[in-house]
């Protein structure tokens, strides 16, 4: 791994530890509870390689790593501001209000499954460059 994206994983774990501070109050987590997914998850890491890097570096095409294209496409069509701070804090908002005691939680779920819809078409654009 050439690069380490530890903002992103960072504040990811941030965003992540927000979502369900709910559930970690009612729910212990115990590592022996979990052994098989753990187990799993760490045989799929270590036999399959995270594709991060282009394979070749600024022949034709300079593009992000892989889990950016989406937004390196919409960088294209729409102000920074917009494709790279409110594009993406949509999809954050709107996680914050999925739990269902909220009046609006079937608005907030068509909400983020269209996010999730236009970022997947997004990136399918951009790998066809």
């Amino acid at each position: 791994m050439q690069r380490v994206y530890t903002t992103h994983v960072i504040t990811l774990e941030l965003f992540w530890l927000a979502l369900i501070w709910e559930h970690l109050r009612r729910y212990r987590i115990r590592f022996s509870d979990h052994l098989a997914i753990t187990g799993l998850v760490l045989l799929f890491s270590i036999f399959i390689a995270a594709p991060i890097d282009p394979e070749r570096l600024g022949t034709v095409y300079i593009s992000g790593p892989w889990f950016f294209l989406g937004l390196q496409e919409l960088l294209r069509y729409l102000p920074p501001l917009l494709a790279g701070f409110f594009f993406p804090m949509i999809f954050i908002l709107a996680l914050l209000f999925t739990q269902k005691r909220y009046r609006f939680f079937t608005v907030i779920v068509i909400v983020l499954f269209l996010w999730l819809l236009a970022y997947l078409i997004l990136t399918v654009m951009a790998l066809s460059h």
